[in-house]
């Protein structure tokens, strides 16, 4: 009867493992095995402070209250890359920290402010925020279970979709005054779609190559040349390509053609962030949209 038990359980784990993949480690891990607790830690932070970073770079539409950040392509990168335990980790002190009044959001003043973290998450945009926290462990889990590689872009997907569900929750239930009646919708998700879009391609493209890179790395460590493609790959995603020369350079894997290239990655990245919002602003006028 005990056997019994055990090979029913044994096939349902394996029927489980067979519909979801078997548990791989994450990105992370793949890129730099054997690292410490401390390293991952610090990694963990990195990726904090990038999240951080790419909550400066924003605009905003014309009467709406939530900015066009970078934020997005932050928090899927988080996940691809850290997974899920320590994904969910850095999203929470993310969270937290930025709650605390820690200039951790979208807005000019860098000061800690706890009135302005409380308003942050306690407003219009806390249900974004809310997003951010479940959809970095729903794309760790993905990364870890085999969404990886070529098949990258689905955990982005389901992760930039997965944002908005606490947020339209939020916006419905809460007081706020916007978005107006009827527009939920118009006002809360279309107008980030199209920028949405091209961030989670961006991402995808990033975590994607980065696994190729990972399952290459031990010509990695002999010549230290796949950290230079890492930064070429992120030409359009400038902060990541930065942080990736940061950390080859304290690994001794960076030269100067590597910190040229991820210097170029951020221009280009700018560039792009520029000439997005110049656009709109041409578009907007002429669409009535915003």
């Amino acid at each position: 009867m005990q056997m019994t038990t055990g090979a029913a359980a044994s096939g349902a784990r394996e029927t489980g493992a067979a519909l979801i993949g078997a548990r791989n480690v994450s990105l992370m891990d793949a890129l730099f095995p054997g690292l410490t607790t401390p390293k991952r830690a610090a990694l963990a932070v990195g990726m904090v402070a990038l999240l951080a970073l790419c909550g400066q770079l924003r605009f905003y539409l014309p009467d709406n209250p939530v900015p066009i950040t970078f934020q997005t392509a932050g928090v899927l990168v988080m996940g691809g890359f850290l997974g899920l335990r320590w994904g969910l980790a850095a999203i929470v002190a993310y969270y937290a920290l930025g709650m605390a009044g820690a200039p951790m959001f979208a807005n000019s003043d860098l000061s800690w402010d706890l009135a302005r973290g409380l308003g942050a998450v306690t407003g219009v945009t806390g249900g974004y925020l809310i997003g951010f926290i479940t959809a970095v462990p729903i794309i760790g889990f993905m990364s870890q279970r085999g969404w990886t590689h070529s098949k990258s872009l689905w955990p982005m997907l389901l992760g930039n979709l997965w944002v908005y569900a606490p947020a339209l929750v939020w916006l419905s239930v809460g007081n706020f005054g916007w978005p107006a009646q009827g527009e939920l919708f118009a006002g809360a998700v279309y107008p980030f779609i199209p920028g949405d879009l091209v961030k989670l391609m961006l991402a995808s493209v990033v975590i994607g190559g980065a696994w190729t890179l990972a399952d290459r790395r031990s010509t990695s460590v002999a010549t230290g040349g796949n950290w230079r493609w890492l930064a070429l790959l992120c030409s359009g995603f400038g902060p990541i390509g930065l942080i990736a020369m940061i950390i080859a350079s304290f690994m001794k894997k960076c030269d100067s053609t590597s910190w040229a290239i991820a210097i170029g990655a951020w221009v280009v990245y700018l560039l792009w962030f520029i000439v997005f919002r110049g656009l709109w602003s041409i578009v907007s006028p002429i669409t009535g949209i915003g």
